[in-house]
């Protein structure tokens, strides 16, 4: 199975190689669970507890990431054109939908696996052998791999943000 580790990842400098193609972001892959997103061509999308990031500037995003000093990973995803766009249209927040941040990339990548996280998404994409390089930014320095975590972590921590 693929492996999100530090040693597979190559550190960015900039944000140039994100500009082109499609890229999984996995925000604070230290903490359990991550926070996922998606870009299409230079463009940012993520769905949050309380609202959706649709079609933002991953050069801004970049330099955010560079100023506070984010912790991150890129997976990129070896696939042409993809309704990326199309399918976020169909959300609004994790709250109000009712789901977690995974759920619109799931669509993107048509994984119906009920309960899926982020494992599930990399074995399907491994499968269709479009899984590309994986990239990084300001990982901790004791920072190896993503641990493994349960659909219940991902509801509990949903359930944190609703207090």
């Amino acid at each position: 199975m693929f492996e999100l580790t530090k040693v597979n990842s190559v550190e960015l400098g900039s944000s140039e190689i994100l500009q082109k193609g499609v890229f999984l972001w996995i925000w604070q892959p230290e903490n359990t669970p991550p926070h996922l997103g998606i870009s299409m061509d230079g463009k940012y999308f993520s769905l949050q507890y309380e609202k959706m990031q649709f079609e933002l500037s991953v050069q801004n995003i970049f330099e955010i990431i560079e100023r506070k000093q984010i912790s991150i990973m890129w997976l990129q995803i070896q696939v042409e054109n993809h309704n990326v766009r199309d399918i976020f249209l169909n959300y609004v927040s994790c709250s109000i939908n009712n789901c977690s941040c995974i759920q619109p990339i799931l669509d993107i990548f048509s994984v119906s696996k009920n309960g899926a996280i982020l494992f599930d998404l990399l074995e399907s994409l491994e499968s269709k052998r479009i899984l590309g390089k994986l990239f990084h930014k300001n990982l901790p320095k004791k920072f190896t791999h993503i641990n493994p975590y349960t659909r219940e972590d991902v509801t509990e921590h949903l359930l944190n943000l609703q207090t």
